[in-house]
């Protein structure tokens, strides 16, 4: 009996939505957003996981671009979707490298608009999700430099207003229970439910299946995650994409809220 209004959104337009109140909850926002809105005054809780799929991310190189590594990227241009994790997954690939971020010509765009300007020599490397990622090697116009295993938690959660969740707790536990119901279903439903992304994101369905055990779609947020969301937060901090008197152990405290979830 609840009707619900979908709205496709990326990274930072998500925020702003729920900043705006245009939205109420976001089913799928990258987890270093989360952080950045919540360290802004957007007072928004993570009500649980969405997934993890740091093996999903990855540095792509156009093929004459002249990059073989990240240590090739210096000097170079590099399109990805600004005060996401992707950019935090850029930092941390150039700091193993002696590198930092001025080093490359960091171009902001939208996902989508970042494979059009790799695959169209715009830039010289782009940092993508899949599977955009694969869309992009698949073209055999770019090719993989390095994915995000290792570098940064790459996940993605599920949000919801602050606001929202005080005045209607049980519509939040219902959504929650509801989404848990359709990761049961596509577990136990396992070709359909490929079958149905293949449709729905226009992806050869070999490829969804070489995509499927990349992502990892329990729900649950632990201690561990937590400690990982702290760890961000502080590099987001250092790297200055929060303000330096932000308290992150506090900010993270406060940003993630676990009683909307069933056990």
């Amino acid at each position: 009996g609840i009707e619900v209004k979908w709205f496709e959104l990326e990274g930072p337009a998500t925020t702003e939505a729920l900043a705006a109140k245009s939205i109420d909850i976001a089913t799928s926002l990258n987890y270093v957003s989360a952080i950045i809105a919540k360290a802004n005054g957007n007072d928004i809780k993570i009500i649980s996981s969405y997934s993890k799929f740091p093996k999903a991310i990855g540095i792509v190189a156009g093929v004459d671009s002249g990059v073989f590594s990240v240590a090739d990227l210096k000097g170079k241009k590099v399109a990805l979707q600004k005060g996401t994790m992707l950019q935090e997954m850029v930092i941390r690939a150039l700091e193993q490298e002696n590198l930092t971020a001025g080093d490359i010509e960091i171009v902001g765009m939208p996902s989508p608009d970042a494979i059009n300007a790799l695959l169209q020599q715009q830039v010289d490397a782009a940092v993508l999700p899949d599977p955009l990622m694969t869309k992009a090697i698949a073209s055999k116009k770019a090719k993989l430099i390095r994915n995000a295993e290792g570098l940064i938690l790459g996940q993605a959660v599920i949000a919801a207003r602050t606001d929202f969740l005080q005045k209607y707790p049980d519509v939040a536990e219902r959504f929650l229970e509801i989404h848990s119901q359709t990761l049961t279903w596509a577990e136990n439903n396992c070709e359909e439910a490929l079958d149905m992304t293949s449709k729905t994101i226009e992806m050869d369905i070999k490829a969804v299946k070489a995509l499927y055990p990349k992502f990892d779609f329990k729900m649950n947020l632990d201690e561990n995650n937590q400690a990982q969301f702290l760890d961000t937060a502080e590099f987001l901090k250092s790297n200055g994409f929060i303000k330096s008197e932000v308290k992150t152990d506090s900010l993270i405290k406060d940003l993630i809220d676990t009683r909307f979830l069933k056990k």
